[in-house]
């Protein structure tokens, strides 16, 4: 019973300052991502509900589990272990998310930057050529 408690305690409290830690490191990287405050901020609401969610229910149900093998002490730091090693895939997980994410973003940005950068050059010359075309034939050519 006392591991369970210790397991409850202590992993409802590294979820909060991880959690905590992971909103306030994080908004700068979900700015560069998104490149809009509004959905960056709301981003990062979404994905710290998520991050507690997870983290809670893991630390509920690894604390549960019973690990009559072990002496307590034994028993309760492979449950912490447990749950640190589930929050740090389940935070590797998102950040690869993200970066997907970033990168797909980043690769749309430079392919509109192109496309733009394709029609105004295709405008600039076009335009040369209309001015060329109401000038006539230049000097000391025919115009035959």
């Amino acid at each position: 019973m006392a591991s369970i408690i210790i397991v409850l305690v202590l992993g409802v409290a590294v979820t909060i300052v991880v959690g905590r830690a992971l909103q306030g490191l994080g908004e700068p990287f979900l700015e560069d991502v998104f490149q809009d405050q509004r959905v960056s901020d709301s981003v990062a609401r979404l994905l710290s509900v998520l991050f507690y969610l997870l983290a809670l229910g893991v630390v509920a149900l690894v604390g549960t589990v019973n690990l009559s093998s072990m002496t307590w002490l034994y028993a309760t730091s492979a449950k912490l272990g447990i749950v640190l090693l589930v929050l740090g895939v389940v935070h590797g997980g998102t950040l690869l998310a993200l970066l997907r994410i970033k990168k797909r973003r980043r690769h749309q940005m430079v392919e509109e930057n192109i496309a733009a950068r394709g029609a105004s050059g295709r405008r600039g010359r076009s335009r040369d050529r209309t001015r060329q075309d109401l000038a006539g034939p230049a000097r000391g050519t025919d115009g035959a």
